[in-house]
């Protein structure tokens, strides 16, 4: 661990998939120890992974156009 903090910013980079690996073992590591912060990025990983590659989308996903 390189000492930093996790932030809100890290649990949406690891959502993302935007995290390298050293970084990502921490959040995982974080998240797994930190159980009120999982529950904080359960819905990130719902409607963000989604919406973050558009031209991935399929019939059932759970973007809404505006």
């Amino acid at each position: 661990m390189d000492g930093r903090p996790i932030l809100e910013e890290d649990l949406h980079a690891y959502v993302d998939d935007a995290l390298d690996a050293p970084r990502r073992r921490e959040v995982r590591d974080y998240l797994d120890h930190h159980p009120e912060a999982r529950a904080r990025s359960r819905p990130m990983r719902s409607t963000g992974r989604p919406c973050a590659r558009p031209w991935r989308r399929s019939p059932k996903s759970r973007c809404r156009p505006r």
